[in-house]
């Protein structure tokens, strides 16, 4: 997914996280992923998506990432060059927790 940064100067393509259900019109709200993991403690808006989890395999990634519930974006479903895997059940169940942090829910 082309991700902009945060001031728009420019975009960067990575894997995301596909939050809207589908099907739902030609517009997705995504998550920000990323393979570099901060150091010390996480804030409560990133899940862990480690590659010992149980459910690592069925993600597609390649190695531990996190996901960043602060940098949600709104893209055209067209832009999705490819899936890569899905979250399983307790990766879900965390990031739902974690995304309702984010959002104040």
């Amino acid at each position: 997914m082309p991700f902009p940064f945060t001031d728009l100067s420019a975009i960067k393509y990575r894997p995301a996280v596909i939050l809207t259900p589908d099907p739902m019109g030609p517009d997705i709200v995504v998550a920000y992923l990323s393979s570099v993991i901060p150091d010390g403690s996480l804030p409560a808006t990133h899940v862990i998506v480690a590659d010992d989890h149980q459910e690592f395999r069925d993600t597609g990634l390649k190695r531990t990432s996190v996901v960043r519930l602060d940098k949600l974006t709104t893209l055209s479903r067209s832009l999705v060059r490819r899936r890569l895997g899905r979250l399983g059940p307790t990766l879900l169940a965390s990031l739902d927790v974690r995304l309702r942090i984010a959002l104040g829910l």
